[in-house]
């Protein structure tokens, strides 16, 4: 006769709906580059050490691994929206769980090939005078074309 398998773990840790990847696209969603950062062309991973609660929720977060100050405080932010699942425990115990995670700040690429190219616009002038009523008139094949009176007084 087979012993049943039990599980080894008395207290089970808490599980992001989805998982690691799950939480990971959520996390990159919803960060926000911080602009001192881009404009310093800063990249890199912030270590986060997160406290969960007996609900799911994050309570408290403390920095671990730094990158800069902006960056270290929208990585607290995102990841204090997290939410976890807490499996059921025995006796109901009310249990404080704490977890690293990494956060990812890569620059964004900047798509040149979705880039509109410019327009080139030619402009020709009509220049009238009082004394001559003749117009002359310059056709240019652009697509767009646009044409000014002028008016000299003698």
């Amino acid at each position: 006769m087979k012993k049943s398998i039990r599980q080894d773990v008395f207290i089970k840790q808490p599980i992001y709906e989805g998982g690691n990847k799950a939480m990971t696209t959520f996390l990159q969603t919803i960060l926000k580059y911080p602009v001192d950062a881009l404009e310093s062309k800063t990249e890199g991973v912030v270590e986060v050490r997160i406290t969960i609660d007996f609900e799911g929720n994050v309570t408290t977060s403390q920095i671990l691994g730094s990158l800069s100050p902006t960056c270290d405080l929208e990585a607290k932010r995102i990841v204090e929206l997290l939410k976890f699942t807490i499996p059921k425990n025995p006796r109901n115990l009310k249990v404080l769980f704490h977890k690293i995670i990494k956060v990812q700040f890569t620059l964004p690429k900047v798509q040149a090939q979705n880039m509109i190219p410019p327009t080139i616009q030619q402009i020709s002038y009509n220049i009238v005078s009082e004394s001559k009523s003749t117009e002359n008139v310059s056709t240019t094949p652009a697509a767009t074309t646009y044409q000014y009176t002028i008016k000299i007084n003698n």
